[in-house]
């Protein structure tokens, strides 16, 4: 059990870290274009697709709890959305690594301690060692946002193009922002615990019965990504560059190259 806890470890961080890479590099096509399609397969079709394979009646128990208790999980997944579309907005202005280690850094902190703290009866040395980790992750979040700062003095070795001032700055603040936002994912899946015993008691197991409370997060961060990137999407005309010639559109542009 333990080797496979580690193997899925491993297999969800590989993905969580190299899911952002076409963001960086998708232009012509406008973020927006890239942000609607994304947010909608990859928070409402997949969940929804997993946990009915998982759980077939899942909404069956949805509709059997109080109302109250579907709308925490939901809410808090709306902030959790807000931080995601800053987190996707940070990366453009300054990529994933700077990106992903504020935004991972303060959401770890902040999303591990307020559930953590919601335990009873917590000893001592655990508290002790759950804030010095955290102490460890703020420290590395001020040291990558102070490189983060000089890199915007320093030339770019690719391009040989200089950063366009303020854009690192205006990406920082994304990314910090994105950060507290995010924290409410944990949050969230705390709220819909209730939820999952439900599931549990009509005979899911704890590992399948916790998609139903992905299931409720992930719709109210799609509510606040796809809403939004849709609004982009018509009030800038971005729609334009989604049906760009073939020989312009950046995946076969990719392709064409390698």
């Amino acid at each position: 059990m333990l080797i496979k806890g580690l193997v899925l470890i491993f297999i969800a961080g590989l993905f969580q870290g190299t899911w952002a890479l076409g963001v960086k590099k998708s232009e012509p096509l406008s973020w927006e274009s890239l942000w609607a399609p994304f947010s909608f397969i990859g928070m409402i079709i997949i969940p929804f697709i997993w946990t009915w394979l998982a759980i077939p009646d899942f909404l069956d128990i949805f509709r059997s709890v109080p109302g109250a208790l579907l709308f925490k999980p939901v809410f808090f997944g709306t902030l959790w959305g807000i931080g995601a579309v800053t987190f996707g907005l940070a990366i453009r202005y300054i990529g994933m690594s700077l990106s992903y280690g504020i935004n991972m850094g303060v959401a770890s902190a902040i999303g591990s301690l307020i559930p953590f703290f919601q335990i009873k009866n917590l000893s001592v040395s655990l508290v002790s060692l759950v804030l010095l980790g955290t102490i460890i992750m703020v420290t590395g979040v001020i040291l990558i946002t102070i490189a983060g700062i000089l890199r915007e003095k320093l030339q770019d070795s690719e391009s040989g193009e200089i950063v366009k001032k303020g854009d690192t700055r205006l990406g920082i603040i994304f990314a910090l922002i994105g950060g507290f936002a995010t924290a409410a994912f944990n949050i969230g899946y705390s709220a819909a615990r209730p939820i999952i015993d439900i599931a549990a008691e009509r005979g899911a197991t704890i590992t399948n019965a916790s998609l139903l409370a992905w299931i409720l997060v992930l719709s109210g961060g799609f509510i606040i990504n796809f809403g939004y990137a849709a609004l982009l999407i018509f009030r800038n005309k971005s729609y334009k560059t989604t049906w760009l010639p073939g020989h312009q559109r950046p995946c076969l542009k990719w392709l064409e190259q390698q």
